[in-house]
């Protein structure tokens, strides 16, 4: 996971995470108090002092660099502004972030908001271990003792090794169906957005934010139980479903989602530094006549299934394992095989490479005086679309971001299928008998 955020930064897409905690302004944490946890921290999780070395090459790695507190605490004494232009300001920040001189990662202090935010590059760490790398700073717990190294990465500590019928699955995907005509029907159908109103890669990032109060998530999940889902996730992203078929407004939408679910074994990994996600990937075609539940209860399934989990396991390692062929002719723009590869994939229709991702980071306990926390990320030209991120803390907000490329998709779309999946919520948890996606959201 590393490699591949280090060639997505070296294609000028670099992955970012922010995570932002809000308090009332005179109750949020001092500037001395963040200056007086960072040693404590550079200690427990040392690679929050490093940088990438031979970042170009077919071999990066981290190295430990001499850090100091103005490198990496910021404080921010601007007029407030709201806290999604925080979010989208820090989002900006972190694509700027040098991966070859570092640091890797920004705390600010946003005063007249009363906001704090980490932004992080995920060749550092991924969505869960920037949350509790947050909370770690801003809470007065003991920290973890010292490591005797550096986390291993997620190939040198679980076995991701494809196996054979998913290379050769993904050989023929790549390299024999895009050849074949397409009166053959061999080649996967293409899933929504099938076009776009602009290059993904010259616009933009945009930022929505939807909350829900503890009570509210509450209901929806005794709702939810009553209708044989046991968590949140089936039924946020089965809602999201709800509405992208709405707003799309097709007579079929075929899509392919996304949920990433985490690897981090605490045996061996550290909690706050390291990248340990897999993905979850399911194509449904969708129509405004489908039952909800019924919906939900079969993403549940998959989720939920060990078939589905192991060969997500395996998929994952296809990005360590995948093209990176020493034979390459590197160029500036191309060092590696993997540059190429992901620079045709953001240059070249289809762009995207499914149609939405929901990380759901779950509930966390924070600080007592802490509001709510949210987690944002960038969208991925070549990625998803519409990338949700949902976050909540122990009694507190539910907040999901929605991360896209604005004028890439049009704002009315997004307004539509924003207004549809707050409507979706709001009569799940009204105890209406609304049924199908089309009851729901219209």
């Amino acid at each position: 996971m590393e490699r591949f955020s280090v060639a997505r930064a070296n294609v000028d897409v670099p992955p970012v995470i922010v995570i932002a905690g809000v308090y009332a302004p005179d109750e949020l944490p001092s500037m001395e108090h963040l200056r007086d946890r960072l040693p404590g921290m550079l200690s427990s999780y040392p690679l929050l002092k490093c940088r990438i070395l031979d970042g170009r090459t077919r071999s990066p790695r981290f190295v430990t660099c001499d850090l100091s507190a103005d490198q990496v605490l910021f404080s921010d004494d601007s007029p407030q502004d709201s806290v999604d232009a925080i979010i989208l300001a820090e989002l900006e920040a972190g694509a700027a972030l040098d991966l070859a001189t570092g640091p890797l990662w920004r705390l600010t202090r946003h005063a007249a908001s009363g906001t704090i935010t980490l932004t992080m590059s995920h060749a550092n760490t991924d969505g869960r271990g920037s949350l509790n790398a947050l909370v770690r700073f801003l809470d007065k717990s003991v920290l973890p003792s010292p490591p005797d190294r550096l986390t291993p990465s997620l190939e040198q500590s679980l076995d991701v090794t494809p196996s054979w019928s998913q290379l050769l699955i993904m050989f023929y995907q790549e390299k024999i169906a895009k050849q074949l005509p397409g009166w053959l029907g061999l080649a996967p159908r293409p899933c929504w957005p099938h076009a776009v109103l602009r290059r993904p890669k010259d616009c933009a990032q945009g930022l929505r934010t939807f909350a829900w109060s503890a009570t509210i998530v509450s209901r929806l999940k005794a709702v939810a139980r009553l209708h044989g889902v046991a968590t949140l996730q089936p039924v946020l992203m089965t809602a999201i479903m709800a509405a992208l078929v709405i707003a799309v407004s097709d007579e079929e939408v075929l899509v392919s989602l996304s949920t990433p679910v985490s690897l981090r074994d605490a045996r061996i990994h550290t909690d706050a530094t390291g990248n340990f996600p897999t993905l979850i990937v399911t194509r449904y075609a969708l129509r405004q006549e489908q039952d909800f539940w019924q919906r939900a209860r079969e993403y549940a399934v998959t989720l939920n299934s060990p078939a589905e989990r192991s060969w997500a396991q395996g998929m994952i390692g296809m990005i360590a394992y995948g093209p990176d062929s020493p034979h390459h002719k590197p160029t500036p723009e191309e060092p590696t095989e993997k540059e190429a590869i992901l620079r045709r994939a953001y240059s070249t229709h289809p762009y995207f490479r499914g149609s939405v991702e929901l990380s759901n980071l779950g509930a966390i306990r924070v600080p007592d005086n802490m509001h709510r926390i949210i987690f944002a990320q960038a969208a991925s030209p070549m990625g998803y679309p519409l990338c949700f991120n949902a976050v909540g803390g122990v009694n507190r907000d539910l907040i999901i971001t929605l991360t896209y490329f604005q004028d890439a998709l049009g704002p009315d779309l997004i307004e539509r299928l924003g207004s549809a999946f707050e409507l979706a919520i709001s009569r799940l948890i009204s105890g209406e008998q609304a049924a199908t996606f089309s009851e729901l959201c219209s």
